[in-house]
């Protein structure tokens, strides 16, 4: 049996999945309950599950749970709270490089054995994040890539800071997703 992702009408294969169990849309990385197919729903009930679905996206477990993801759309103020989130990894990591440098003085390879893996993490979050951010304003993540040629990856970073927090997403749906839910 057939199912519809409230979030971006994508159908799904069901078959064998008993109704009232939550599902992971393929498409568009969200989840959501199957329907009971004994029961036909009138659209004002579809229109409130949509307008759940749009506030499920804000949701800051659900964002959180997504934060490593290339995959899909995030908005402005996502993008912002993923930022801060970032920041706040960067201090923590940050804080034990110093704590272990001071520690293990002698030990510089140590230090760098365990800090490696948490900086590559960072960045990973802020490829991501970035990625998703502009996947939202309809272009290519593969633009991320200019991080690797020098001297423009100064430039290119400084503009993809400001574009990402500045710019307005595309208001429909693209080959990346639908849209995600606006705040400001």
């Amino acid at each position: 049996m057939n199912i519809i992702c409230p979030h971006c009408n994508q159908t799904l294969n069901a078959a064998g999945v008993p109704p009232g169990t939550k599902v992971n849309c393929s498409s568009c990385l969200n989840d959501f309950l199957t329907p009971n197919y004994a029961e036909v729903l009138p659209v004002a009930q579809y229109q409130t599950t949509k307008a759940a679905a749009t506030r499920e996206q804000v949701d800051p477990s659900n964002f959180f749970s997504k934060i490593t993801t290339f995959k899909g759309r995030i908005g402005r103020l996502q993008y912002f709270y993923g930022l801060l989130f970032k920041l706040g990894l960067m201090f923590g990591v940050g804080l034990i490089i110093i704590f272990l440098f001071s520690i293990t003085n002698e030990m510089e390879g140590m230090t760098m054995i365990i800090s490696l893996p948490l900086c590559l993490f960072v960045m990973w979050i802020n490829l991501s994040l970035q990625a998703r951010r502009i996947h939202d304003m309809g272009q290519s993540g593969f633009w991320l890539l200019l991080y690797l040629v020098p001297i423009v990856n100064y430039i290119f970073a400084l503009v993809i800071y400001i574009a990402c927090l500045a710019s307005e997403g595309s208001k429909k749906a693209n080959k990346y997703g639908t849209a995600p839910h606006r705040i400001f």
